[in-house]
């Protein structure tokens, strides 16, 4: 398939993203922990007719770097920025947004500056909706960051808990075996650490959220997995009965939640006119 691979470079970062070019109205994709654009190939394929597609690789994944660091942190402000950039690049005024995992919360940061062009948004497993304790606790504070980074040099910390958790019901195998995937080698277990911490103020509140998708009137797709423990489900499931908004549940773990762009459902929802 053919696209043309982009870079937007200043002071502090590059950002790489893949440009395949297709129907009037643009979409932007972004994928999740441990993936890069790659992972959005086949779909994007059967959304070209449609769409031209714009698929980003995250910060510390694929060919994107943060290249000086200034802050342990990506503000909302530094994104917006950037994003910006493409936008002004390639002339675009309207676009679509579709994310997976932690990619969602790049989407949180560009509706708090761009929610009046924003035509339709899918969010797959999303991060960042009040869940993930362990997130929270990792990431909140210099304390709890060192400890962090102290605990991922010794995998075994982290492994025999989260044994004990799968022995008493509190997580089930496919989490556990996520878990301990993604801390086999020491480039994966820098590479949570940068992820978590680097990513942790691209945020919004549910109320600022929900306000949002009301008053400009976006139509919202939420898709979560029945057995995915990685993302606040039944907080997902309350703010789309509050906002009326079509939900999803597929009976499926985080790591596979992925096979939801195999849906029919989503991408009739991003074609469907507004």
């Amino acid at each position: 398939m053919e696209f043309s691979p982009e870079n937007i470079i200043d002071q502090e970062f590059k950002l790489s993203y893949r440009y395949y070019s297709g129907g009037e109205r643009f979409l932007f994709l972004f994928h999740g922990y441990g993936q890069s654009a790659d992972i959005f190939q086949t779909f994007i394929e059967s959304v070209k007719p449609d769409f031209t597609v714009i698929a980003i690789d995250l910060f510390f994944h694929g060919s994107s770097e943060v290249i000086q660091q200034q802050q342990n942190y990506i503000s909302i402000a530094a994104w917006n920025g950037l994003f910006d950039k493409i936008l002004k690049k390639h002339s675009i005024t309207c676009f679509s947004l579709l994310s997976f995992s932690i990619g969602s919360r790049f989407i949180f940061s560009v509706m708090q500056m761009f929610q009046k062009q924003i035509e339709r948004i899918v969010l797959i497993a999303p991060d960042g909706f009040g869940n993930n304790f362990w997130f929270r606790l990792s990431t909140s504070n210099v304390l709890c960051r060192y400890i962090f980074k102290c605990v991922l040099t010794h995998p075994p910390l982290i492994l025999w808990p989260g044994k004990l958790l799968q022995l008493f019901g509190m997580i089930n195998a496919y989490t556990y075996r996520f878990i301990q995937k993604s801390l086999q080698l020491k480039s994966e277990r820098e590479r949570i650490y940068n992820t978590w911490v680097y990513f942790r103020k691209l945020k919004i509140a549910s109320p600022d959220f929900e306000y949002i998708i009301q008053q400009e009137l976006i139509p919202l797709l939420f898709v979560t997995g029945e057995s995915d423990e990685l993302v606040a489900g039944a907080e997902i499931k309350k703010i789309s009965n509050r906002l009326h908004v079509p939900h999803i549940e597929l009976p499926l773990a985080h790591a596979k939640m992925i096979q939801a762009l195999e849906l029919e459902a989503v991408k009739q929802f991003l074609i469907a006119d507004r």
